[in-house]
C-alpha cells in the first residue's frame, strides 16, 4: 500500500506538469488537426453519430476519439487544451494499469512501483502527450482489457468478464479490430501459463461467451447503426476495417528503442544474465506482449503510436531487471543517467543563445533558461547519489528529466512556433484584422487547424487537390462548404461570396483562373507562404 500511495502522490504531480502548458503546443495542420475538427463539428452540429469533416461524412475512424475530444471541448472551450485534456487522462491511467498488471504478474509492489514510472518516463509516452490520435485512447483500453485477463485468471472473478468486455468494446469504437491484437496475445500468454502451471479454479464458459456477445454488441453497434441506414456501408466497413493495410513497417522498431531511452540505454549497460531472459515469467511477456505484436505491426506498417501498449510490457521487463540487477550496475547506470541529464541540460540552456548569437534563428526565453537550471540541477544531484546506487532514485530522476524535458519544449514551441508547420500565423492574422466573422475560402487546400483555431467554418474551393468522399451523403449541407471549380455550377456560387466582404487564402501565387477575384479585394498581404486576400 504505501507504494501505490507513492504511486498516486506522484502521478498527481505528473498530471499537473502535463496539464500545464499543454496548450502551447498548437495543433499541427495534419492528422491531429483533423481529429479535432471533426470533434468541434460534432460538437457543434450536435450529432454524434455521423463523424464529418468540413461538413462531409467521414467514417475512416471509430466514433469514440471524436466523442472524447468532443467532450474535451465542451468542458473547456475550443482549444489545444480541450482537444486534448483527455490524452493526459488515458496515459495517467495507463500508468495507473502498468502498475496494477506488473503487481499481478510480478507479485512485488517495488517493481510494480518500478514499471509504472519507468513507463510514464518514457519519450514514447511524453511524446504522445502532445499528440491527438485514437492509438493513444486504445493502449487505455487494451492495458484494461490485459490487466483484466490478469485478474480474471488469478481470481476468477465474474464480474472481471464484463469489465474485460467493456474494455474490448471501447477499443473496437475506438481503433476497430486492431485493438484486439494485445489483448488476443495476452490471451496466448494465460494459456502458455495454464499449461504449465494449471489452476484448479473451474473457468466460467457461460459468463464468457455472454461477455463476448455484449463486448461484440457495444462494439459494433455504432457499425450495425450505419449500416442500417446505408447497405453500402457494408463494403467500406470491410475495407476499412476488416483487411489488413499490408506494408513494411521496418521503421517501428527503431522507434520503441528510440521512446524508450534512455532505459534502452541503462538495460545495455547493466545487461542481465541469460536466466534473467529464461525465468518463468519474463519469457512469455518477451514472446506474447513484446515480439509477437511487434511482428504484426512491422507486417501492417502501423504508426508509432500504435506501440504504446507494447512499450508498457517493455516498462514491466525494465521494472523487474531494475529489481533484480546488483548494485554496481545500478551505479553504472546513474553515471550513465549523469552524463546524458548534464549533456541535455547544458544543450537546453546554451544552445538557443549560442544559435541566436550566431545566426539569430531560434529565441530563447526565460522559463527555458529556468527549466534548463532545474534540469542541470537535477544531474547534479544524481552525482553525488551515485555512490549510494538506490535504484528508487534512478526511476525518479529519469522521471522528473523527463517531464523538465516536456516542460522545456513546450516554452521552446511557444518561443520559437516557426519551428512547427502550423497555421498559427494565419489564425492571428484573421483574428487581429477581425476577419474572422467573414466568409472564409480556402483554394485547393484542407486547412483543419485554421478551422479550429478560429472555430469557423471554412469553405474550400476545390480544383483537384482535395477531393472530398461523398459516397456516404445523405445531407445537401456539405455543399455550401465545398465549390468544385471544375464544375460551372460553381461559378454563381463563387461570384456571390467573393463580392462582398469575405477572406481568400491561397498558398503562394494567386491561381491564372482565380484572377478575376483578385479585382473584388480591396487588400491583400502575406502570411508566411499563404497570400490573404480580403474585403470588408
Amino acid at each position: 500500500m504505501r507504494a501505490e500511495k507513492l504511486l498516486y502522490g506522484i502521478l498527481a504531480v505528473a498530471l499537473i506538469v502535463l496539464l500545464y502548458n499543454l496548450g502551447s503546443w498548437s495543433l499541427v495542420n495534419g492528422e491531429e488537426a483533423r481529429y479535432a475538427e471533426i470533434s468541434r463539428e460534432m460538437l457543434r452540429a450536435g450529432d454524434y453519430l455521423h463523424p464529418r469533416l468540413f461538413a462531409v461524412d467521414t467514417y475512416d475512424r471509430p466514433p469514440l476519439t471524436y466523442w472524447l475530444t468532443a467532450l474535451g471541448l465542451r468542458l473547456w472551450g475550443v482549444n489545444a487544451f480541450g482537444a486534448r485534456f483527455f490524452v493526459q487522462l488515458a496515459l495517467i491511467a495507463q500508468t495507473v494499469l502498468v502498475y496494477y498488471i506488473g503487481l499481478r504478474l510480478l507479485g512485488s509492489e517495488q517493481v510494480a512501483l518500478f514499471s509504472g514510472l519507468i513507463y510514464l518516463s518514457l519519450p514514447l509516452v511524453l511524446v504522445s502527450s502532445r499528440q491527438l490520435a485514437p492509438e493513444i485512447f486504445a493502449a487505455t483500453f487494451e492495458l484494461g482489457a490485459i490487466y483484466g485477463l490478469l485478474r480474471y485468471y488469478l481470481t476468477r472473478r465474474v464480474w472481471v468478464l464484463y469489465a474485460i468486455a467493456l474494455m474490448l468494446a471501447l477499443g473496437l469504437l475506438t481503433t476497430g479490430l486492431s485493438s484486439l491484437l494485445l489483448p488476443g496475445a495476452f490471451c496466448l500468454y494465460l494459456l502458455w501459463s495454464h499449461r504449465r502451471h494449471p489452476l484448479a479454479a473451474p473457468f466460467h464458459w457461460r459468463q464468457a461467451a455472454a461477455a463476448g456477445l455484449l463486448a461484440a454488441g457495444l462494439g459494433g453497434i455504432w457499425f450495425l447503426y450505419l449500416l442500417s441506414q446505408q447497405p453500402a456501408f457494408g463494403g467500406f466497413f470491410g475495407q476499412t476495417y476488416l483487411s489488413v493495410a499490408w506494408g513494411s513497417g521496418w521503421q517501428l522498431p527503431l522507434w520503441l528503442v528510440a521512446g524508450s531511452l534512455p532505459w534502452c540505454g541503462f538495460l545495455a549497460v547493466g545487461w542481465p544474465r541469460p536466466s534473467f531472459w529464461h525465468q518463468a515469467v519474463i519469457r512469455p511477456v518477451m514472446l506474447f506482449w513484446l515480439l509477437l505484436p511487434l511482428l504484426w505491426l512491422l507486417l501492417s506498417a502501423q504508426t508509432a503510436l500504435s506501440l504504446l501498449a507494447i512499450a508498457a510490457g517493455l516498462a514491466v521487463v525494465l521494472g523487474y531487471w531494475l529489481q533484480t540487477i546488483a548494485s554496481p550496475k545500478i551505479r553504472h547506470c546513474s553515471r550513465l543517467a549523469l552524463g546524458l541529464y548534464l549533456a541535455l541540460g547544458l544543450l537546453a540552456l546554451g544552445g538557443p543563445l549560442v544559435a541566436q548569437l550566431w545566426r539569430g534563428q531560434l529565441s530563447s526565453s526565460g522559463p527555458m533558461l529556468l527549466t534548463a537550471l532545474v534540469l542541470i540541477a537535477i544531474a547534479l544531484l544524481l552525482f553525488k547519489l551515485i555512490r549510494v546506487g538506490t535504484r528508487f532514485r534512478l526511476v525518479a530522476v529519469a522521471l522528473a528529466a523527463s517531464l523538465l524535458l516536456l516542460l522545456y519544449s513546450g516554452y521552446f514551441i511557444a518561443a520559437n512556433p516557426h519551428w512547427r508547420p502550423t497555421t498559427d500565423a494565419l489564425a492571428q492574422f484573421i483574428r487581429a484584422r477581425e476577419l474572422q466573422d467573414l466568409p472564409i475560402l480556402v483554394y485547393d487546400e484542407a486547412l483543419p487547424a485554421l478551422a479550429f483555431a478560429l472555430d469557423r467554418d471554412l469553405v474550400t474551393l476545390n480544383a483537384g487537390q482535395v477531393l472530398p468522399d461523398v459516397r456516404f451523403q445523405t445531407r445537401p449541407a456539405w455543399r455550401d462548404r465545398w465549390i468544385l471549380l471544375d464544375r460551372a455550377a460553381a461559378m454563381p456560387r463563387l461570384q456571390q461570396l467573393t463580392s462582398g466582404p469575405s477572406v481568400l487564402i491561397v498558398r503562394g501565387a494567386l491561381p491564372e483562373q482565380l484572377y478575376w477575384p483578385e479585382l473584388s479585394y480591396l487588400q491583400a498581404e502575406q502570411v508566411g507562404p499563404w497570400q490573404v486576400l480580403y474585403q470588408t
